[in-house]
């Protein structure tokens, strides 16, 4: 039996269809980090939001990362230098590292860093390769994003790393997944990327 050209159409517009509502699907049924609880495949997980280190800032995170130990992260970063702080939980899989640099970054600035930040990614990170970049935030707290594949030790990894003006500093945080993960992932880690936030000092001033 011979196929037309308006059939060969018709079933592919189908099966793209029948693909964008499964998907739709998927993303209903893995709920949001704002709900009391989710399934994170297969994983009951839960989101509070948390100061992150001693850093004047605060971000949803699941309620099992746990803050890595100098011994943990020398293992889980065999391959580069430790990061100052480092999140993850055995059952969940995707991570978070946080860095802050000593070179002092205005948020007025972040878009301008931004632009430059992939060419500095991709010399410094093993095999990296940029996707895009973009900005989020609010008007007086601009977050740069940068969403990147990098080498890991079993495959490729999917990162979506910020880039905000801390204390007048810049400030790096990491999140990465299995890139085999990234399309039900992603949008968990995006989610916990808008929720950053600044916390007020002792004073009451904001961190800016």
């Amino acid at each position: 039996m011979q196929y037309s050209d308006e059939d060969r159409i018709k079933a592919k517009k189908q099966l793209e269809q029948e693909k964008k509502e499964m998907e739709k699907k998927q993303e209903e049924e893995r709920g949001s980090i704002y709900d009391e609880q989710i399934d994170i495949l297969g994983e009951k997980c839960s989101f509070t939001r948390r100061r992150i280190g001693n850093l004047p800032c605060s971000i949803y995170m699941p309620t099992q990362f746990e803050l890595l130990s100098e011994e943990a992260k020398e293992m889980a970063f065999i391959r580069t230098k430790s990061p100052q702080y480092a999140y993850a939980a055995d059952d969940l899989p995707f991570s978070m590292a946080v860095n802050v640099a000593e070179s002092p970054l205005k948020d007025e600035d972040i878009r301008k860093f931004l632009n430059v930040s992939g060419r500095l990614i991709e010399t410094m990170v093993p095999k990296a390769t940029m996707v895009r970049t973009y900005i989020t935030g609010t008007e007086n707290f601009h977050i740069g994003n940068a969403e990147f594949l990098s080498l890991g030790f079993d495959g490729m990894i999917y990162n979506l790393m910020l880039f905000a003006s801390i204390k007048g500093k810049l400030t790096i945080i990491d999140m990465s997944t299995n890139n085999s993960m990234k399309k039900y992932i992603l949008p968990i880690l995006k989610e916990m990327a808008e929720s950053l936030q600044l916390e007020e000092t002792e004073d009451g001033e904001d961190n800016v």
